[in-house]
């Protein structure tokens, strides 16, 4: 058995193949149409001629809107654009069709407090050091990394133990103290890193220090640090 390609020809005088074999040939007697013929002479267009597409109506769907969708035929420009509104160089297309900006674009927020001035009394309690606090603001609730440093002189030529800690509406944050030592002239630096979940606008933030009864007579510096990923 054999197909016989043949180019063009008349199918009202080109006749039938042998028996078992094929002819296909373009039909110049049909439109052109791409024919397939058996031994019986049994045609079967493969496409082309007038048994091809003569028309056609687009639809939309869920994310692509196409222009136009009324039946058309002969030929036509079909225009195909994105259904969602509002697109934005700075948004992504979701699932649900509708342009978001990305989790990782607007959930960032970074904000610090400086201070380069301050002394505090001795105390053999947990002292706030002054001006060294951080309110969260409207809007940006959420989960934080704090990060806090001081760097002190204390009255006292000997090596005396001082802590950093946390406090969050006047309470201390449990696990937040951090310690080392100081001395008279060294200007000492102490500092932790701490993580905050859930905090809301409004919660305040600061920064105490326990200095074992000794004056910190200079506070050189004083930072906070406040890192978020989540609104």
């Amino acid at each position: 058995m054999a197909n016989i390609q043949i180019a063009t020809a008349d199918g009202s005088t080109l006749g039938n193949p042998p028996i078992g074999d094929f002819y296909i040939f373009i039909d110049s007697n049909n439109s052109d149409a791409y024919t397939l013929r058996n031994s019986s002479g049994t045609d079967t267009i493969l496409g082309g001629g007038s048994s091809g597409v003569t028309s056609f109506q687009a639809s939309n769907g869920t994310f692509i809107d196409f222009t136009p969708t009324t039946s058309q035929t002969g030929v036509t420009t079909l225009t195909a654009d994105l259904s969602a509104s509002s697109p934005d160089a700075t948004k992504f297309l979701r699932g649900d069709n509708t342009w978001q900006v990305p989790s990782s674009a607007t959930n960032y927020f970074k904000a610090d407090v400086l201070i380069n001035s301050g002394s505090v009394s001795a105390s053999a309690s947990d002292v706030a050091v002054p001006g060294l606090t951080y309110t969260i603001p409207a809007g940006k609730g959420g989960d934080y990394v704090f990060y806090a440093v001081i760097s002190v002189d204390i009255d006292n030529s000997d090596m005396k133990p001082m802590s950093l800690m946390i406090f969050k509406n006047g309470v201390k944050e449990t696990n937040s103290v951090t310690m080392d030592f100081a001395k008279k002239n060294e200007n000492q630096s102490v500092q932790l890193t701490y993580a905050m979940d859930s905090l809301v606008a409004t919660d305040v933030i600061a920064i105490y220090v326990n200095n074992d009864n000794e004056d910190i007579n200079d506070i050189i510096v004083g930072r906070i640090l406040a890192q978020s990923w989540t609104q």
